[in-house]
């Protein structure tokens, strides 16, 4: 590859990261604005959304914004923030990523707090970046008023009525090691 070829590709790569980013970064103030539009916009056709703790994968754009609308039905506001945000490329047009995030919201008419892990799979789809999967997975999703008494028990999400174990870092293989030391 000559030093032009190289040096293209590797711009093509940092633009590609950055709007990726862009992407994810949208993607929170789209749910809090509830903007339909919007939403469908930033999936893939063929997308998928799942939890690690659900049962079941939603797939395709029509049922996951579906699926996001029953979820708004539930979830009167909130408020969405990024953090760590790491990307990898597959292949030209697809990517991978890990995001890390917070959510303040009013689910079931309380106020909740989340934290939580996207694991992304993005795609190159109509000359944009667009999610071709996500995957939640959570450290814990509590009422705010339980937070302080709930934290250090493994059972800490509250997405049903029933508490179900946290997906991580319990449940993560180097965490099970670390803590049988």
């Amino acid at each position: 590859m000559t030093d032009l070829a190289s040096l293209e590709a590797r711009l093509k790569r940092v633009e590609d990261r950055d709007e990726i980013r862009t992407l994810v970064a949208r993607y929170g103030t789209i749910v809090d604005n509830r903007d339909i539009e919007a939403l469908h916009g930033v999936f893939t056709p063929d997308a998928r959304f799942s939890g690690k703790g659900a049962p079941g994968q939603i797939e395709g754009r029509d049922a996951v914004v579906t699926h996001y609308k029953n979820r708004f039905n539930l979830m009167t506001v909130s408020n969405h923030f990024t953090h760590d945000h790491v990307i990898w490329f597959d292949d030209d047009g697809i990517a991978r990523g890990h995001v890390n995030a917070h959510v303040e919201m009013i689910f079931h008419g309380e106020p909740n707090i989340v934290a939580m892990r996207y694991e992304d799979t993005y795609e190159e789809h109509e000359g944009r970046w667009k999610f071709k999967e996500r995957i939640t997975s959570f450290f814990y999703y509590l009422k705010a008023e339980d937070y302080t008494s709930l934290l250090g028990d493994r059972q800490r999400v509250f997405t049903t009525d029933e508490p179900m174990d946290s997906d991580w870092p319990e449940g993560i293989e180097s965490w099970q090691a670390y803590s049988k030391k």
